[in-house]
């Protein structure tokens, strides 16, 4: 099998496999009914354990990045306790924290990197099993990959 042949497979497979985890979110968030107070108390950043639950959150995913066939040549040149600082200041103020992030907007910072969906997915995919590792509940899952998925349209751009 040639080598290009054996990338677009690649390529394909971890597509899946985030359709695949995509999939089973949007079931589990159809089957779901309303959640209850009790279930949604306090902000997300609570729910996630606080910064410092963030920053646990953040320092798996990073490491996860950087060393990933599909992503790591990315982020080879970067400063990675920078990376770390800027993503956990990000999320905790998506989140409801009380952190501000000082960062340039996710459009300007990614705009001409020609990020693909492909990355995008596989991004996505090391996202949902860095929150699987460090054993985030099922609802705050849901609720950050919500977060993520609204950066999107920000940061692809085939």
């Amino acid at each position: 099998m040639g080598r290009r042949r054996r990338a677009v497979l690649k390529a394909i497979l971890g597509v899946l496999v985030v359709l695949i985890a995509a999939g089973g979110y949007y079931f589990y968030k159809a089957r779901q009914s309303r959640p209850t107070e009790a279930l949604r108390t306090g902000p997300l950043e609570k729910r996630v354990g606080g910064q410092e639950g963030i920053e646990e959150l953040v320092h798996e995913f990073v490491g996860m990045l950087t060393k990933d066939e599909r992503l790591r040549d990315r982020f080879t040149a970067i400063d990675r306790p920078g990376l770390e600082k800027r993503l956990s200041a990000f999320l905790c103020e998506q989140v409801g924290g009380g952190c501000k992030y000082e960062g340039k907007p996710m459009a300007e910072a990614h705009g001409e990197l020609g990020i693909t969906g492909e990355e995008f997915a596989a991004f996505m995919e090391l996202f949902i099993v860095s929150m699987n590792n460090v054993e985030l509940p099922q609802q705050e899952q849901n609720d950050l990959i919500d977060v993520m998925m609204a950066l999107e349209g920000s940061v692809v751009k085939e």
